[in-house]
């Protein structure tokens, strides 16, 4: 006599051939293609590479500004962009430098010495200004910039000759005195100017 198959044991072979035949077909239709899986992972490395370089670009910035931002580099830059200033005829740029209180040893206030500067200055052409060996001291909330100053310019006229002999034979050095006017880095004004061995004749 044949045995006969259980009929139960036969339905849930069916049925798991069914789910396996299923399973191979959902994964045959929809399995990512290697180019799938490559462009993920060159996504997922160029993000990390992205944020590697805006970190690095970040912590540059930050030690160039905090470099910037330094009292003694903002007195020297200050100081030679005064002298651009002048050497330039920009005297509304000059007239930013310059603090309220201002004044110098020749008696000159803000007022004073923006209209002499530009006065002398205006007869002048190809005004060059070269500061030799500038140095700055800092002093709490001051700073004095000090350098030699040669003048020279591309008139060869009677005033050009009295100011390059006047100050290119001085022998001592001219002294700038900044003061910072409020907690901002930049924020340096021009109080003072001194060199003993100038003299300004007291009629100018």
């Amino acid at each position: 006599m044949t045995a006969r198959p259980c009929p139960l044991r036969s339905r849930r072979s069916q049925i798991d051939a069914m789910h396996a035949c299923f399973f191979l077909f959902t994964w045959v239709a929809f399995r990512p293609e290697r180019s799938v899986y490559k462009s993920l992972l060159n996504w997922i490395m160029s993000l990390r590479t992205g944020l590697y370089l805006g970190a690095l670009a970040s912590l540059a910035i930050g030690l160039f500004l905090w470099r910037l931002w330094q009292p003694e580099e903002q007195v020297r830059k200050h100081s030679a962009h005064l002298l651009e200033a002048i050497a330039h005829k920009d005297w509304t740029k000059f007239g930013a430098f310059i603090d309220a209180d201002y004044h110098d040893q020749w008696g000159n206030d803000r007022a004073t010495v923006l209209a002499r500067t530009r006065e002398v200055f205006r007869y002048l052409r190809g005004v060059r200004i070269n500061a030799i060996g500038p140095n700055v001291r800092l002093e709490s909330d001051r700073g004095v910039w000090q350098a030699y100053v040669v003048i020279d310019g591309n008139d060869d006229n009677e005033l050009m000759g009295v100011v390059k002999a006047r100050v290119n034979a001085i022998k001592t050095p001219f002294e700038l005195e900044w003061r910072r006017i409020s907690g901002k880095p930049w924020d340096w004004k021009l109080v003072s100017v001194r060199n003993q061995e100038l003299v300004v004749p007291s009629d100018y």
